[in-house]
This record gives C-alpha cells, structure tokens and sequence, in this order.
C-alpha cells in the first residue's frame, strides 16, 4: 500500500500525513486539537529506499510528530493527523507501529506529557493487517447460438424453417425464459448467456412439442448447441398432441389463408394450406408429449 491525499479524490500519493491543527487551514470542525506545531512530517512511499534528516528509511515507512508549542497540554480523546492508503499490488499489508526496542531510537513512536515522561503504552497500539484481493474479473458475456430443424418443411436453409420459438435456460436457481424469437433460414437462434456453467435448456415452436437438453458454456466466446427436430402437431400449443388438435385441424381442413374459417395454427408444414400433410404431421405425433418445462435443480 501506499500513502495518498486523504482530501482527494482517487490515489494521488503524498509525501506527507494531513495535520489537524487548530486554527488553521484544514482543521476538521469539532475536532481540535492543541497541538499548534508540526515537528515532523514525512512520507517514503517507495519502491526504493528513502533519506529524512541524514536517516535511511525503508519504502512504506513515514513519519509524523506534532506539539503543543503555544497551547497548553492537550487532555481527553484527541486527533493528531489523518492517513489513507491505496493498494499498489495484491497480498497482505501490515500496518505497524515502531517502538524502541526493538526498532532504533529514530523510529519510536512516543507520547509526552508537559513534564517530558513517557506516557503511552506500546501493548496498546495494535497492528492491522489489511488483505489486499484482486478484483473478480466481470464474465465476459457467452453467446449460445442453438439449431433447431421444423419438421415437414422443406430443407435448410428455407424460409419456411424460420419459426418463432422460445428458449429457456436454467441453472440452480437461475432461470432465464428467453422472449419469443425468430430462428433464420438455417435454423439458428442466438441468446446471450447470464453467465458460464452447465444450463438445462429447453425449446419450443407454437406449433411443435417441445425438446430439450443440458449445454456447458464458458465464459466469453460463442457456444453451438443442436437442440434437434422440432415435431409437428401441437394446434394449441400445450406441449402435447391430442384430439383438441384434430379438432382444430378438422375444423380448417382443406381451407387456405383467405378463405373463411382458416385456421393457421394446423398449418404445419407452412404452405398456408391445411391439408393431406398436415393431417399426416399431426397424425405421427399423435398421443405424444414434448420435453416438459424445466424443474428446478435440486
């Protein structure tokens, strides 16, 4: 660590300790002191050594002595100076008080009463140890791009295999249930990650039943993930295929987009028109159930 401007904004080193002093510039309000004269005052921030008054001092070291020169002796809880510190690398640093012995004469710390004694007690100066951590570096943000196939449509990349799906990923507690988008030509879709792990994901098309999986995604850079074919069949969109959806495909059967009654949730395979295919699609789906939703890790 080393020493800064306490009145400063930010880590701008100082070669000296801010004095209280009463009446003068920089006395805190409510918060005097007698000591009216500053003996000492000296700051080796390093990373070499350092020379005050002919004396060598190690980097990290300083020095601070004040008096009462005009006043009289100051009595009760007073504050003779104030120090901050900025880390300068990562580890432990001590704070430590000096006294002699074991440190030399130069370096001991002392309080005087009026008399010239001796008054302080160095079993009551206690030494900090300040631990000095490096940040956690912010995860960088991880892009799962997923593949999805629509069953009955034609092959990618085609126009028909871009559907609006919607996408979940779940980790412990943390679960992000991404808003309903458009997969393009080729089948992809790209979400940001709230951050690396093991995520269970699941994806779904209004009209398909639902798959799912589990990804492992690092932090930073872009994760592909094949998340399957997505069957066709599922009118109402309830994950599973059933007579309420044959009853909305009998209900538009052999209608076109146009014609009244036309009902787009049985258009399965996209040509805006329900017919012998989509009958087909809902049929080999029947009495089935997709991926369900995601239940929270244990």
């Amino acid at each position: 660590v080393q020493l800064v401007n306490v009145s400063q904004p930010g880590c701008v080193l100082t070669s000296t300790v801010t004095a209280d002093l009463c009446g003068v510039p920089g006395c805190s309000p409510g918060d005097p002191t007698g000591f009216d004269a500053v003996l000492q005052n000296e700051t080796c921030n390093g990373p070499g050594n350092c020379t005050f008054r002919g004396v060598t001092i190690g980097p990290g070291s300083f020095a601070f002595a004040s008096g009462a020169l005009a006043n009289g002796p100051q009595t009760g809880d007073f504050r003779v100076a104030q120090t901050a510190w900025c880390a300068s690398a990562v580890g432990d640093a001590v704070l430590h008080w000096q006294f002699t012995p074991p440190a030399p004469l130069e370096r001991d710390t002392e309080i005087v009463d009026e008399n010239g004694n001796l008054v302080h007690n160095p079993n009551l100066y206690t030494d900090y140890v300040i631990h000095v951590v490096a940040p956690s570096p912010t995860p960088a943000n991880a892009q799962l791009v997923g593949h999805v196939t629509i069953q009955g449509r034609p092959a990618q990349p085609n126009a028909l295999q871009s559907v609006p799906v919607t996408l979940t990923l779940k980790l412990g507690t943390t679960e992000v249930n991404y808003p309903s988008q458009n997969t393009d030509a080729s089948g992809f879709l790209t979400v940001t990650a709230p951050g690396p792990g093991t995520y269970n994901w699941r994806v779904k098309n209004p009209q398909t039943l639902a798959n799912s999986g589990s990804v492992t995604i690092p932090s930073g850079g872009t994760t592909q993930q094949e998340m399957g074919l997505l069957r066709e069949g599922d009118a109402d969109n309830n994950n599973c295929v059933n007579v309420q959806d044959f009853t909305i495909l009998k209900n538009t059967f052999g209608k076109h987009v146009g014609d009244p009654g036309y009902d787009p949730r049985a258009d399965f395979n996209g040509d805006t028109t329900v017919g012998a295919t989509d009958f087909n699609l809902i049929k080999g789906t029947f009495g089935q159930c997709g991926a369900a939703p995601i239940s929270p890790t244990p």
